[in-house]
């Protein structure tokens, strides 16, 4: 009942080999034999990132894979979609199956209120990612209300930063997911931007389980679907 353990440090070694299938295998047997729900989420979410790396994977197959991530989810996502594929090796569906997301309420813009917008990170410290998004997060002062929440507490030049151009920074690490969810929740956002999608374990999907804003946009961080049908849109250009 502890394989998953084996399979997990087996990953980190092949990851470190640069054994790109050995690590893919490795991750996908950890989520499917862990036995904790959010160490599965990371595992799954680590096998995610590393398909990336495959070379002749298809994009359908490479969809149908993050489509089997919301299973993972099937307790707080409250819909009857049938699943397109299952972490257990069970029947999978057809990949050009699409996820429907629920209903978006539209952003209707008050004179008497400045747009709330927030940005969702593992963390905000310095990296190629953060030298794209920095520029979202300079939004006109006069007509948005800037939130930042980072589920680490490290800080460097960057997070100084980050921390100077928006109205408000939190620091969500002392929270578990819920009361993660709950903070964001209550400040009442028109819009959320996840800037990390898989990566660190997708740490930040976790927190979008029960839609905490209006509208919720994956960008930056991550690179195609996440498979959540929690995440309304996806902001991205031709090329990627």
């Amino acid at each position: 009942e502890e394989s998953w353990r084996t399979f997990e440090q087996r990953g980190a070694a092949c990851r470190l080999r640069g054994d790109a299938a050995g690590c893919a295998r490795a991750y996908y047997e950890a989520a499917r034999c862990d036995r904790f729900l959010r160490s599965q989420r990371e595992h799954y979410s680590s096998y995610l990132f590393t398909l990336h790396y495959l070379s002749g994977i298809s994009a359908e197959e490479l969809a149908r894979q993050h489509f089997v991530y919301r299973q993972l989810y099937r307790d707080e996502l409250a819909t009857n979609e049938v699943p397109a594929g299952t972490v257990d090796g069970g029947e999978k569906g057809d990949a050009s199956e699409t996820i429907a997301s629920e209903t978006v309420v539209p952003i209707v813009r008050h004179d008497e209120r400045r747009l709330r917008i927030g940005f969702l990170a593992p963390d905000f410290l310095e990296s190629s990612a953060a030298r794209f998004y920095e520029a979202l997060l300079g939004l006109p002062q006069d007509a948005f209300e800037v939130f930042a929440y980072s589920l680490s507490d490290e800080a460097d030049d960057f997070t100084q930063r980050v921390q100077s151009m928006v109205a408000h920074y939190r620091v969500l690490s002392p929270y578990d997911i819920e009361s993660s969810e709950q903070v964001i929740a209550e400040d009442g956002l028109d819009a959320l931007v996840d800037l990390g999608g898989h990566t660190a374990g997708g740490a930040t999907l976790m927190l979008l389980a029960h839609h905490p804003a209006r509208i919720i946009i994956e960008a930056v961080g991550w690179f195609d679907t996440t498979g959540l049908p929690t995440v309304d849109y996806l902001l991205t250009d031709g090329v990627m």
